[in-house]
Parts: C-alpha cells; structure tokens; sequence
C-alpha cells in the first residue's frame, strides 16, 4: 500500500527498513531515539525506518528500465533523462545560475522553483506520500502507527548500516496494535478551525462552512 502512494515521474525515492526484533529495537531505542521515544521504539512489535535518497536522479537508468519493461511509451522514456535532469545536485554558481534562470523564464512558462537543497527536499516530500499510505493502510487493519522524527541520524545510520552519501532518515514510524483500554476509542484531536486553515479560491478570502 505505501508504495501505490503517488510518485513524481514514478521515481519513488525511498526505501523501508523493517524492525521487528527485539534486540534490533531495544538498541535503536537506547542508542539512538531521543529521551520520549525510547519507549515507544521498545513498545512496538515494528518500526519502520523510512529512507530517503539525497540524490533520486541516480534512479533514471532503473525507472527507465522499470518503465519500458511496463510497456511505457518510448518518447517519454527517452525524455526522462531531462525531464528528470532538475533535479541533479549542482555546485553553488550553478544553483545559483539555475534559479535565476528559473525564475525569469517562470512569467513565460511554468518552470520548477530550484531550492538549494532542492534534492534532499524533492526526495523527502515523495516518500512521506508512501510514509502517509502505511499509515492510513495500517490503519485500515486496525494497527496503531507513530510517525517520529527524534532521533539522531547519524547513530540510527550506523546501527542500520544506511550509507550516508546515499540517504537521509525523515522519520521512523512505530507500527502495532493498540492497547486494549483504547481500542475503539477514537481520541479528540486539538486542531484549528477549518476557517483558520481554508481560504476561498485565493488567500485571505474565506470560506463559509
């Protein structure tokens, strides 16, 4: 289910560490989680380690392969080299130059707004859609699921063996089922109001509910 999420260009930057024994747990939790998320690393029967590829573009050769062995249509397989090409890292003056460039052809023609780490945050934004998909997925079977981001990267790396060129760690969401005094119960959540949230068609316009 996390990986029918959808996909920028079908790239899927990420991969899924899965936890489950309770060695692997208990020295992840001793070593690497903050101090309030140690239990909950211990507690639950799966944790799930969600990496994301600091460079996604190294996945072109792979998806093209993926895509044509699919039947996908040669003159988009064959683009995708470029269409993908923004994403590639670049020295500072080249980003520089790229976001310059971007944005006087942006009143033109839509054009892709080149972040400095424009990578990283690209690959991120991705595999938290398949980080979202488990968890509404486990969910619907009637797990419990935390989603964490205190831990601390550099130990979680080296206790996973995860190559540090390659990946970043986003987050680790623990996966289980949930004690027997809150089965069914749904807890209230304390959120803004949807007219604090919603604007009508543009910003600062609102919404009527």
């Amino acid at each position: 289910m996390a990986q029918l999420a959808p996909s920028s260009f079908n790239i899927q930057p990420y991969k899924m560490i899965l936890v489950k024994s309770n060695e692997m747990r208990n020295i992840i939790a001793e070593y690497s989680m903050l101090e309030g998320n140690k239990k909950k690393v211990r507690d639950a029967p799966l944790i799930v380690v969600f990496l994301s590829y600091k460079e996604p573009t190294s996945l072109i050769q792979k998806l093209m392969k993926l895509e044509s062995d699919n039947g996908k249509n040669i003159g988009y397989i064959n683009a995708l080299p470029t269409t993908i090409g923004f994403l590639q890292s670049k020295g500072w003056l080249s980003t520089k130059i790229r976001q310059s460039a971007t944005s006087l052809l942006s009143p033109l023609k839509a054009m892709p707004v080149i972040a400095n780490s424009n990578s990283d945050s690209w690959s991120v934004k991705n595999t938290t859609f398949a980080a979202q998909n488990f968890m509404l997925a486990a969910t619907s079977y009637g797990l419990s699921t935390c989603a964490m981001e205190g831990f601390d990267e550099r130990r979680l790396s080296s206790l996973l063996n995860v190559p540090t060129n390659l990946f970043t760690i986003p987050y680790i969401i623990c996966t289980g089922y949930p004690q027997e005094t809150n089965k069914n119960v749904i807890k209230d959540k304390v959120r803004y109001l949807p007219e604090d949230i919603c604007h009508s068609e543009r910003y600062g316009q609102n919404v009527v509910f």
